[in-house]
């Protein structure tokens, strides 16, 4: 009887470490199964608002004036994307501009470009170029999507191998109707030979920030 209750007792015990090693198993398992559904639900998502995809201008010049193309910087499509892209110097060197001529001027300078599905671009309307005697420009370029807002400067300068391009894309939000306030640095990028006003120009606002990327990226 000794014998066999000893048995029984190491088999009742065998039973309950099993029973514990499978009962941890499904636990596991469960939580596996909703990190996965959370994962696929945020994915989802993503897919649905931009996640954090964003766009940028790259400027395209030609004999007859400067192309800008807008290029999807992500894993995901944008959605109800709008861009304003302006000349700084009308705003600020010619005379003063009522209230009923800035909001058409404005809307002049905005483009409702709908989706822009990642890896894909868009034509914007030509710019002129500058005048001979200009040595540079200005641009101002204002995003907002579904996902949220975001600026982005950019600089054209004559160099002797042509027009050579420079810009730098920042968060933003726009508090009403009132100015963006920017917020972190999002990407950069500078165009070889591109003329510089000091050695240390790029240096001082690229900075510990990537570079722009086109399409799909981690």
């Amino acid at each position: 009887m000794t014998i066999l209750g000893g048995l029984l007792s190491a088999k009742t015990a065998f039973h309950k470490k099993m029973f514990l090693v499978l009962g941890s198993l499904g636990v596991l398992l469960t939580i596996t199964q909703a990190i996965r559904q959370a994962q696929s639900q945020e994915s989802a998502l993503r897919t649905i608002t931009g996640g954090d995809s964003f766009c940028f201008v790259r400027l395209q010049v030609g004999s007859e004036g400067v192309y800008p193309v807008v290029l999807n910087s992500g894993q995901y499509p944008l959605y109800d994307l709008s861009m304003r892209l302006w000349d700084p110097e009308e705003w600020t060197t010619t005379a003063p501009i009522s209230v009923d001529a800035a909001w058409p001027k404005s809307a002049s300078e905005t483009s409702q470009l709908g989706t822009l599905p990642n890896d894909d671009y868009r034509n914007a309307a030509k710019l002129p170029l500058p005048g001979i005697d200009k040595t540079y420009k200005t641009y101002a370029v204002e995003f907002s999507a579904r996902n949220g807002s975001w600026t982005q400067t950019l600089w054209l300068r004559r160099s002797p191998k042509g027009w050579k391009t420079a810009s730098i894309v920042r968060r933003s939000q726009r508090i009403a109707k009132g100015t963006p306030v920017l917020g972190s640095k999002m990407c950069y990028y500078v165009d070889q030979d591109f003329p510089l006003q000091s050695p240390g120009e790029v240096r001082s606002w690229a900075q510990d920030v990537p570079v722009c990327v086109v399409g799909s990226h981690p």
